[in-house]
């Protein structure tokens, strides 16, 4: 997001650019400190690490707003491209990464967080909350307080903020692990704050355990395929296993690989 493919999108679209861009500089600066419990970025990698050990290899993020939705997904494609590696540095096989999972609050109260509180343990979960553009007032109802009375007078950001506090809490309640990531403002200079900790947090990660977060090999082998699907003759001489001199067109021969798999209905 913070490159020219990501800018140049969102400037057409109307995003201050420069704001999120001296956001992210901003958090930058910050995630500069060496002390890892002064260094949020820090921080949670460590505690995600420490969580791994335990069996909880999902990572849950949860924005609690509707214009934060889309940060969830490219979260989701951050993390797992970014993490998911088959070996260290080192050459070592590793088999390495975290599945990311994303939710939106109010919205996955209802879908996901029955899993969640009662499935398994196998999960951390990170709170995405901001308050809302605008306040919009929840009239009064002629009916009794305990039915929907007791809402007017409120907001529609106060509902949703306490359901936001009340999924913690529940979550908290049943023993699971929660974090929470508050923006001041939902406006670019603190979207790109956000941006810029998260992709922070990842290469920490990676440097724990040893991982390439900036490369994607698993990804670019399908590329390759698809070229030599298409025709491309040089792609389908590439060499894709140095041990077995296993060149990229025949994992696409009858017999091999995903072609000899197929299910027809």
């Amino acid at each position: 997001m913070l490159t020219p493919v990501g800018i140049f999108p969102a400037a057409v679209l109307g995003m201050d650019v420069g704001a999120l861009m001296a956001g992210a500089g901003a958090m930058a600066k910050r995630l500069g400190e060496r002390d890892p419990l002064c260094n949020p970025a820090m921080t949670l990698a460590l505690l995600l690490d420490l969580h791994r050990t335990k069996g909880r290899s999902t990572t849950v993020f949860m924005p609690y707003a509707n214009a934060l939705w889309r940060t969830a997904d490219w979260f989701r494609q951050l993390w797992a491209e970014s993490l998911g590696k088959a070996r260290d540095r080192g050459g070592r096989v590793v088999h390495a990464g975290l599945t990311p999972m994303a939710a939106l609050g109010a919205t996955d109260q209802h879908s996901q967080v029955q899993l969640f509180a009662e499935g398994p343990d196998d999960k951390t979960y990170l709170f995405l909350r901001a308050p809302a553009r605008h306040k919009i007032a929840i009239p009064k109802a002629r009916f009794e307080k305990e039915a929907y009375g007791f809402l007017g007078g409120h907001t529609m950001d106060d509902l949703l903020q306490l359901e936001g506090d009340a999924t913690q809490a529940a979550l908290a309640f049943f023993g699971r692990p929660v974090g929470r990531v508050t923006m001041p403002e939902l406006s670019a200079h603190a979207l790109g704050q956000i941006l810029m900790f998260l992709e922070y947090a990842t290469a920490c990660v990676g440097a724990l355990w040893n991982i390439n977060t900036f490369d994607q090999p698993g990804v670019e082998l399908g590329k390759i395929l698809t070229k030599v699907g298409m025709g491309q003759e040089a792609a389908g001489d590439k060499i894709v296993d140095e041990k077995r001199g296993t060149r990229a067109k025949e994992l696409l021969a009858p017999g091999r690989g995903a072609a000899s798999k197929r299910l027809v209905f």
